[in-house]
């Protein structure tokens, strides 16, 4: 593996979305920016993209196994708003294989998600946009292409379980030695807001709990310090009001527990109450 990413999903951070409104966070999408090059000087050939806000469940991490994943921003107002990707399937497959061995509740705690699962469930098969929005700004060129999937990367779509953040972390470890073996240029972007809980005026009532959990986490991505994420008081998180968390336990087991290179935040900024973090490293 080469590289990963740490990136919010703000809808409004699309201008069809925000009419406007996105320029009030400016920092965030120019950090965007900042990815979408990096990724395509990279060029990778598959990318595993860890959403909150796909299929969840309480006992297993969902797999997309699909041949393509398509989604648009039509809940957001934007249906003329597309993204479609090839899925990665033999990657996936190696995925909901690695971890058999350590079941949860009976079962392996990878969900494969594919159309009969989707229907069982009565969840869809989509890019929510957990994923769409770091999409968008990584791949511009995928934007509204319609069938077109020719030189895009195929994805890895995963949603994080609510699994403790210890498990969470070994099922990291288990996707990059799948992503190893397998072979090729692959990144990650780990996708999630931070608190939604940092004012008076933002989406869930304020909390300094917040603050405080922003500040942890910008200052492990500053350092580097994976490992520390499983230890993380979930308590904390919870009264904080975050999103991203077991996405990011997720990425620190894949980075071993620490990044070889010290990695780069881009930006912070919650001018909506919501903390945006923007960050990239090196595998």
């Amino acid at each position: 593996m080469e590289s990963w990413y740490v990136m919010p999903h703000p809808p409004l951070a699309l201008p069809e979305v925000g009419q406007g409104r996105e320029s009030q966070i400016a920092a965030t999408l120019s950090a965007f920016s900042l990815v979408g090059e990096d990724i395509a000087r990279r060029n990778p050939d598959t990318v595993i993209i860890l959403s909150p806000h796909g299929a969840f469940f309480r006992d297993a991490v969902s797999v997309v196994d699909t041949p393509v994943l398509s989604g648009d921003m039509a809940r957001f107002g934007a249906p003329q708003v597309r993204l479609s990707f090839p899925i990665n399937r033999e990657l996936a497959e190696a995925v909901i294989l690695s971890a058999e061995d350590i079941p949860v509740n009976g079962h392996s705690p990878f969900l494969r998600l594919d159309e009969q699962a989707a229907q069982r469930y009565g969840v869809e098969l989509t890019i929510d946009h957990g994923a769409f929005v770091p999409l968008y700004y990584a791949f511009p060129s995928a934007v509204n292409r319609g069938d077109t999937l020719k030189g895009l990367p195929s994805l890895v779509h995963i949603t994080c379980g609510m699994l403790p953040l210890s498990r969470l972390y070994e099922l990291g470890k288990r996707i990059r030695r799948a992503a190893d073996r397998f072979g090729g240029r692959t990144i990650c972007i780990a996708s999630g807001d931070l608190s939604h809980r940092l004012s008076r005026s933002g989406p869930y009532s304020y909390s300094p709990a917040g603050a405080a959990f922003d500040a942890l986490i910008v200052d492990i991505l500053k350092r580097g310090a994976f490992a520390e994420i499983s230890g993380i008081d979930e308590a904390l998180a919870e009264e904080a009001g975050e999103c991203g968390l077991r996405g990011f336990a997720m990425l620190a087991g894949m980075t071993g527990g620490a990044s070889p290179e010290k990695p780069e935040v881009f930006s912070y900024e919650g001018p909506f109450g919501v903390g945006y973090c923007v960050a990239a490293g090196v595998f």
